[in-house]
């Protein structure tokens, strides 16, 4: 399953779920838009030289609460927004953000972002980054 350009970048979706064998998401809203209730993204654990696989192929997911299932621990949900050097943040309200599977991160940065300012004093805002 392949979906590029931005979903509910206009006008935000209620809600979001998608199940399929590869899965290829592009990116989800703009600065605003996106997804107001939870997203949830599945890949079955079947057959398939990627059976399982996430692609996060945009730089912005702009939702509430998210969650990425590989279908297996051992699976992987890659992040692979943009150019080389683009960095692909994840942003939700204060909302849980739950990724089962490997993260890989393709020499990429992930920053994920769980406060509605984006950004805190508190330390909500983590960025990961790939080892060099």
């Amino acid at each position: 399953m392949t979906i590029t350009g931005a979903t509910g970048n206009g006008t935000a979706l209620s809600s979001l779920s998608l199940t399929g064998n590869d899965i290829s998401l592009g990116n989800i809203g703009g600065l605003a838009a996106g997804v107001s209730g939870a997203s949830s993204v599945t890949a079955a654990d079947g057959a398939g030289p990627d059976a399982g696989s996430i692609t996060l192929t945009g730089t912005t997911y702009n939702q509430n609460q998210l969650t990425l299932n590989a279908g297996a621990a051992t699976n992987a949900v890659q992040v692979a927004g943009g150019a080389a050097a683009a960095l692909t943040t994840i942003t939700t309200s204060a909302d849980t953000v739950t990724v089962t599977g490997a993260v890989d991160l393709n020499a990429r940065d992930l920053t994920v972002d769980s406060t509605a300012a984006g950004g805190s004093a508190a330390g909500r805002r983590h960025q990961l980054q790939p080892d060099h």
